[in-house]
């Protein structure tokens, strides 16, 4: 073992490490390429790892059966039938419990907006108000609850 002596000299030499962008992975889940590509554009960018799959609009009840991919956040688009995005929303649930869904649609009336909250979605928006809000801010990522205006005009 070397012990300094009281003659010797020494350099401290101080390395500094780069942040590292912690990256999101998002699964955006549409049954229409146009609104996938949207949100491609949308969620582009380094703190986003985009995931897109492409379902089929007649699975229906299926969706339940459906393979997922693992992400942190599920961007579900909700232009299928109420049945099939609550199916799709308990599957994404059940495999992946501590996920964040964001669904998306044209509109939500009350009741369905409510009824998505209670099955497991983190957050209800517009289309618009996504295009609005996905850039600048990370509501899924930071388990805020937001719901569209058509829902409730106060956020959870």
């Amino acid at each position: 073992m070397f012990l300094p002596g009281p003659g010797d000299s020494y350099t401290l030499e101080i390395v500094a490490q780069t942040p590292r962008v912690r990256t999101v992975p998002v699964c955006l889940l549409s049954s229409h390429p146009l609104v996938l590509s949207e949100f491609e554009r949308v969620l582009s960018g380094p703190q986003f790892k985009l995931i897109p799959r492409t379902l089929e609009s007649t699975l229906g009840p299926d969706l339940r059966k459906l393979t997922m991919p693992r992400a942190l956040v599920y961007v579900v688009d909700a232009n299928m039938a109420r049945p099939a995005t609550g199916a799709l929303l308990a599957n994404i649930l059940e495999k992946y419990p501590a996920a964040r869904v964001l669904v998306v649609a044209e509109k939500f009336s009350a009741q369905e907006g409510h009824s998505l909250l209670r099955l497991g979605a983190k957050g209800l928006l517009t289309y618009s108000e996504a295009r609005d809000q996905c850039p600048r801010r990370r509501t899924a990522a930071s388990g805020c609850r937001a719901a569209c205006s058509q829902v409730s005009s106060n956020p959870f």
